[in-house]
């Protein structure tokens, strides 16, 4: 018995003294933006951001929080949300009101400056369109997935929430939310 514990900790001992191979772990390659020309606007130094978007504005985050930033003017919200909105081909950041922002698990919206203008009070909230209207979602009160409903730039309902689902492709207009089929 006793053989068998020194063989034990004589092979534990020489486990430990032999060197380790640590390999480091691959660099995530770092976001940032050049103009048309190929010169730098903002150098590489986000870890996400919009890759494909419209006007001056775009998401940005590092180190698990997000932002806004202004390419041109350079106006940045600050990395104080948890989860922002992206920008994309179809529409420009902040062209029709208040972006979507996460915090704490719940969506809400701030606008340019980075403050909050509607309270984080949503499941899921998307971009206000042309119409001044978005489409958001909340806990159903059965506790058994989402309601769907529309609210205006003040984040007041326009169509209270229900089982709905709201279609975007038709600039958002509140007519198009149609009842859920029963199953």
């Amino acid at each position: 018995m006793k053989a068998v514990r020194l063989f034990l900790s004589l092979a534990i001992l020489v486990s430990l003294s032999l060197p380790f191979i640590v390999e480091a772990a691959p660099r995530r390659p770092m976001i940032g933006y050049v103009d048309r020309t190929g010169e730098v606007i903002e150098a590489a130094e986000w870890e996400g951001g919009s890759t494909i978007f419209r006007g001056d504005w775009v998401a940005v985050s590092r180190g698990g929080k997000a932002g806004y930033l202004n390419l041109r003017t350079r106006a940045f919200t600050g990395l104080i949300f948890d989860e922002v909105g992206s920008a994309g081909l179809d529409r420009e950041l902040f062209s029709f009101g208040p972006e979507p922002v996460r915090v704490d698990g719940q969506w809400g919206y701030a606008n340019q400056v980075g403050e909050t203008v509607i309270v984080p009070r949503f499941a899921r909230a998307e971009p206000f369109g042309q119409d001044g209207l978005a489409t958001v979602k909340i806990a159903d009160p059965s506790g058994f997935g989402l309601q769907t409903g529309m609210i205006d730039l003040e984040g007041r309902w326009v169509i209270e929430p229900r089982a709905y689902q709201c279609q975007t492709a038709f600039k958002r207009d509140p007519r198009s939310a149609s009842k859920r089929d029963p199953l």
